[in-house]
């Protein structure tokens, strides 16, 4: 029984003046009875509730291995219901991967956890999680992390999730990563900020490809409120990022962590005070790598040391490859610069080496790149695949020393047989020489399991063997390239987007390259680009076809690509502006545009207008040599006396034969035009743009009772004063 305090001090006194009305000095023993019945009664609830408080405590402590604080603390929000039921949820737990300190820790948080249903509320919330390949240990780790996963309810929160991450991700192991990396993904309401967040990614033009990697690898920034995500990305984009690189959902996911901004700035001081950069090479070591601002200042402290003080390298070089701030210096930085600086002391590499080949190829990789160069010691092995590649590959002596140094024949015999697949496949031996030069490691690989594979992908699309053999030599990556991983992906890609099965044989016969390149790099971002500034599907097959190239360049170039035939006033509804994208696209594309704009406004009076009108037109127009421009400008202007402005009407003129066409058809027009047998004014697309047969019914054939001689005028036998 409780102790009993004053009575006034629990609400149970009396007011004489109130319950003593007739005088009565005392209460009555009545009142007296009644109130000590009601304080017996307060007394054995308060202890019933005692005993069930110390029921729950003693489990807490007992079972769940709480302290006693607590087990107390916890015991204020819940009280146990059944020891049998609570064991059954510990057992389901247990059986489930959760360690006794992870069910304590998960009991200390949700101490209601051990009131549920274990087979109707807790095991269908781990099944959901078992389904998707998740081992049991890492479901209980990604549970403890968001305990409140075991009260969300599985039909309208877990599921839809799931669902929603199956439509934004390109595979079930990335819903399985981000399921590891932020469970908290799985209790949230998605359409409170995560949905909100991403379409704004998409309006600033984020393609799908790059919003899946942010969901991905960074999902915690998507769960912040739109108003701080809102400003997260602001910040990115003022740093310069282009929303179509995938650098800015990397950019936006290490900014947007806890303290993202302070650990930046702290980083920014850093690199400035300590080792001498600009605010420009910090801008550019972030867009090329965003988490070498990300990583703690010990390490940096320690990457840069090295590399500048021990390594006696420029801290410039690290702006240009920022991704070595990320890799471990024990592991990796200071055991291959160590290799490295031997090589160099030994004259075995250049000076100028590739940083990425030194640091970001696997170990495996990098021993038989690197080392085996020192290693090669054993001149007779290295006599061996010179003297193979000089007699059997056609390669000179230099060429073949400096191959030998890529890699070492492992049998003449297998290289034979590669030779000999190669020769039997359409290669002339000028190409097996030129290929031995680029991928000298070809000759060691197996002929029939690793190179057939990918010349039959080729020759069943109908390309025949001279033309895959042509093909491959201009991209001879592709005989080092999966065929499962990467050509018939690319192969069913093309087909998706082109019109024809002709149209797939054209790319390949153009650009090669785009069967060994991964399409979501900068492919499929490209286009989607196009599609967004309203491109229609057939331009974009059209593009496709005809200038694949373009597409290859990374995004932050194809947008200033894109960005400038804009501004030149094309309409992306309209095919002619791929053609622009395409023909300026080109290698040197805008140093060949700006030579012809010269010769056209310098040499033939035209003005800005006046060339940005004929390059709406037919963009090519801008792409033919200085020779061939002034050739038919020359002949139009001087010889057939017409105005420089009617080729601005009429561009398409440039992009025909002199010879075959040009000439025979202005020919025939300045006889008929002497004669007066047709206007002044007549349509010059209607003389140069049909095909022969329309042009010499039409001009010819029609006039011939009154001009005898206007075939042969044609055909070049009888000057036009003769006619």
């Amino acid at each position: 029984m409780i102790r009993l305090y004053n009575w006034k001090s629990i609400g149970l006194g009396y007011l004489k003046a109130e319950r003593f009305s007739f005088g009565d000095s005392y209460p009555s023993l009545f009142c007296l009875e009644n109130q000590y019945l009601f304080c017996r009664r307060l007394s054995s609830e308060a202890s019933a509730n005692q005993q069930e408080n110390n029921f729950t405590v003693n489990y807490l402590i007992n079972s769940c291995g709480l302290s006693s604080e607590g087990a107390i603390s916890a015991s204020k929000w819940f009280k146990l219901r059944s020891a049998e039921k609570a064991d059954s949820v510990l057992a389901l737990l247990r059986n489930h991967g959760f360690s006794d300190a992870q069910i304590s820790k998960l009991v200390r948080s949700t101490p209601r956890v051990v009131n549920a249903e274990a087979e109707k509320t807790l095991l269908p919330k781990l099944e959901v999680f078992r389904s998707l390949g998740v081992v049991k240990e890492d479901v209980a780790k990604a549970m403890i992390l968001a305990p409140n996963l075991f009260v969300a309810s599985v039909g309208n929160r877990i599921i839809p999730t799931l669902n929603f991450l199956r439509r934004n991700l390109l595979s079930e192991k990335q819903v399985v990563s981000a399921f590891k990396r932020c469970p908290r993904f799985f209790h949230e309401n998605l359409y409170k900020n995560v949905v909100p967040n991403i379409e704004l990614l998409k309006e600033l033009g984020m393609p799908q490809s790059c919003i899946s990697l942010f969901l991905a690898h960074f999902p915690h920034p998507l769960l912040l409120d739109q108003e701080k995500f809102g400003e997260l990305v602001r910040d990115v984009k003022e740093i310069g990022f282009n929303f179509h690189n995938s650098m800015s959902a990397v950019a936006i996911g290490t900014l947007g962590t806890k303290n993202g901004k302070l650990i930046m700035n702290r980083s920014r001081q850093v690199y400035m005070m300590r080792w001498g950069w600009s605010e420009d090479d910090v801008r550019y070591a972030v867009k090329r790598f965003p988490q070498c601002m990300f990583k703690s200042e010990k390490k940096i402290m320690q990457v840069m040391e090295f590399l500048v003080n021990k390594m006696g390298w420029s801290s410039g070089m690290i702006v240009k490859f920022p991704q070595i701030i990320g890799f471990s210096l024990e592991k990796r930085i200071i055991p291959r610069c160590s290799v490295v600086k031997v090589l160099l002391l030994k004259g075995l590499i250049q000076e100028k080496f590739s940083w990425s080949t030194v640091f970001c190829y696997a170990d495996k990789l990098f021993v038989s790149r690197q080392l085996s160069s020192e290693a090669s010691a054993n001149q007779q092995e290295n006599n061996l695949t010179v003297n193979y590649l000089i007699n059997s590959c056609g390669l000179s002596s230099e060429g073949a020393f400096s191959a030998s140094k890529r890699f070492k024949l492992r049998s003449a015999e297998k290289a034979d047989s590669v030779l000999a697949f190669l020769r039997n496949h359409g290669l002339s031996d000028a190409q097996i020489s030129k290929l031995v030069r680029s991928i000298p490691q070809i000759i060691n690989a197996n002929a029939e399991k690793t190179l057939l594979p990918k010349v039959e992908v080729f020759r069943s699309l109908g390309v025949a063997k001279e033309d895959v053999a042509k093909a491959m030599i201009r991209s001879p990556t592709l005989f080092v390239t999966s065929v499962g991983n990467r050509i018939i992906p690319a192969l069913n890609f093309l087909r998706r987007n082109l019109l024809s099965e002709k149209q797939v044989v054209s790319i390949f016969k153009r650009c090669p390259r785009i069967f060994h390149e991964n399409q979501y790099e900068n492919v499929v971002p490209n286009i989607e680009l196009l599609k967004e500034l309203g491109m229609p599907q057939s331009c974009i097959s059209l593009f496709l076809a005809h200038f694949p190239h373009p597409l290859l360049l990374d995004q932050e170039k194809f947008g200033e690509l894109v960005r400038d035939v804009k501004e030149m006033g094309f309409n992306f509804h309209n095919s002619m502006s791929a053609v622009a994208i395409g023909a300026l696209g080109t290698k040197n594309g805008k140093s060949i545009m700006n030579r012809s704009r010269q010769v056209y406004m310098m040499r033939w009076g035209w003005s800005e207008d006046d060339v940005l009108s004929a390059f709406r037109k037919f963009p090519q127009c801008m792409f033919r040599s200085e020779k061939k421009i002034m050739l038919v400008m020359e002949f139009l202007v001087n010889k057939m006396g017409w105005s420089s402005g009617m080729i601005v009407k009429f561009p398409q003129i440039i992009g025909f034969s002199l010879e075959k066409r040009i000439v025979p058809r202005c020919s025939v027009v300045k006889v008929l035009l002497l004669k007066g047998l047709i206007p002044e004014n007549f349509s010059l697309s209607s003389v140069l743009c049909g095909d022969e047969k329309y042009f010499l019914d039409a001009f010819v054939t029609r006039y011939l009772n009154r001009v005898p001689e206007l075939r042969n005028v044609y055909q070049g036998t009888v000057d036009i004063e003769d006619a």
